[in-house]
């Protein structure tokens, strides 16, 4: 709960709760992480991690959390490793570009999109897995890039328009 009521009043720009709920949230993922009851696996506390971190601006800090998670060998069983890893890739592209290492960022970026785009996430999640292009569109235009965040979120929407989810594609549109 505290790890999405920081996400949400970060996105509502609520600014004086973020710093709270920030604090809140990454004292629980610190503690899962380190107490070796991990409710929800390794992989999902550091991306969990990861984001909180990227979200406050904590570029390096969320990219250790990143290359912690990477040092796993194995990804999840079933559906859920693909878009776990391309969303770890996601935030390693955005942190990349927010300190300047763009060659990086855009690498990270279009792998993130590759994985998004694989015929291994079951068709039920397919429509989420194009609304993560879009996002990391969206994500990469806040960063400062722009060709290749544009080229994203017009894939993400058409793929979304085409599949029937018209109001999920207009978010992006707007």
């Amino acid at each position: 709960g505290l790890f999405f009521r920081s996400i949400g009043t970060t996105n509502r720009h609520h600014v004086p709760a973020v710093g709270p709920s920030f604090s809140s949230a990454v004292a629980i993922l610190e503690q899962q992480k380190t107490a070796g009851a991990r409710i929800a696996g390794p992989l999902v506390t550091f991306a969990m991690l990861a984001q909180a971190h990227r979200r406050n601006g904590n570029y390096e800090t969320a990219l250790g959390e990143i290359k912690q998670a990477f040092q796993f060998q194995k990804l999840p069983a079933g559906s859920n490793g693909i878009p776990l890893y391309a969303h770890l890739l996601l935030a390693k592209a955005v942190c990349r570009l927010h300190l300047g290492e763009i060659e990086a960022g855009l690498d990270a970026a279009q792998a993130s999109a590759q994985l998004f785009r694989s015929p291994g996430i079951p068709p039920a999640r397919r429509n989420l897995a194009w609304e993560d292009v879009a996002d990391l569109g969206h994500e990469l235009w806040r960063a400062g890039e722009s060709k290749l965040s544009i080229e994203l979120m017009r894939e993400g929407i058409a793929q979304l328009e085409s599949a029937g989810a018209a109001s999920v594609a207009a978010q992006y549109r707007i």
